[in-house]
């Protein structure tokens, strides 16, 4: 009988595939997802070369997203643009290009890459947006997102999950990401103290359950500012509802044990939570 297993945890078990994990563990996970942009892009492409790879694992499961410096500012990063374009093709991975581009971290949700129960990564730190599709989503260099996009695997250390159990409506003019800057201010940030550094960050309650999925994400993406190895969201009826049409991979939601070990539990309320400022050169 598997240990109860936090959302997190239950997922880098199914990849791996072991019945159960705990904190700490290295494991090789398979990926479902790898992605980069423009500015890492031309590097992960020589990684690969350096591999001896000449294709992706799965051209269903990588892509490049034109985003950082789009349109290109000057000819350098023309010319890097075009670098990027040719590897791609060469490789086989798909380019979100000028003009169809997008944020990476909401391209591959609004256009279905992502989705709930896998572990994806990309080369930007945050990745860790998509956890709010119930998805184990990390930010990795770009030697392993080369080895990702080659072979499909990666190893991975198993972080201790921190649930944060948030209740209570947000005043008028309040949002989600109020909510996590007001956490950064309780936890530290990355470069700070950050007591979430390398932790599993489950955000869970009332609050939450209420939020449009736009919301979530950003709730999620702030998170990465922490020095959170992932953030995450047990996926629902809203999760459900925003794939409808936007999808034709397989997925699977997964919930945390009732049981399941977390390395702390945090409660907030915020029915009085104001506005939150983060000053220079805070996140």
């Amino acid at each position: 009988m598997p240990r109860p297993m936090t959302l997190t945890e239950k997922i880098m078990a199914q990849a791996s595939g072991l019945a159960e994990v705990i904190p700490g563990q290295m494991i090789t996970a398979k990926i479902g997802l790898a992605y980069t942009m423009d500015t890492l892009g031309k590097i992960v492409f020589n990684h690969m070369k350096a591999m001896g790879a000449t294709k992706v694992y799965d051209k269903r499961k990588a892509l490049v997203v034109i985003d950082h410096f789009a349109p290109a500012p000057d000819v350098n990063y023309a010319n890097l643009h075009n670098d990027v374009r040719r590897l791609a093709k060469q490789f086989e991975v798909q380019v979100y290009d000028i003009g169809r581009q997008g944020i990476m971290h909401h391209v591959v949700a609004e256009e279905g890459y992502l989705v709930p129960g896998i572990i994806a990564v990309a080369t930007d730190s945050h990745a860790l947006t998509g956890g709010a599709l119930g998805a184990v989503v990390l930010g990795v260099g770009a030697t392993d997102a080369a080895v990702a996009m080659a072979i499909g695997e990666l190893w991975l250390r198993v972080p201790a999950t921190v649930r944060v159990e948030i209740q209570g409506t947000l005043p008028k003019g309040t949002m989600s990401r109020d909510v996590m800057l007001f956490l950064m201010g309780q936890k530290g940030w990355d470069g700070t103290r950050a007591e979430w550094t390398y932790q599993a960050v489950e955000l869970v309650g009332d609050t939450v359950k209420n939020m449009s999925m736009d919301s979530r994400f950003a709730l999620c993406n702030l998170c990465s500012d922490t020095g959170a190895k992932n953030a995450i969201i047990p996926p629902d009826e809203v999760t459900q509802n925003y794939l409808k049409g936007r999808t034709e991979r397989t997925y699977q939601f997964f919930q945390s044990d009732p049981e399941a070990e977390y390395g702390d539990v945090l409660s907030l309320d915020v029915s009085k939570l104001e506005p939150q400022v983060a000053c220079p050169h805070s996140p």
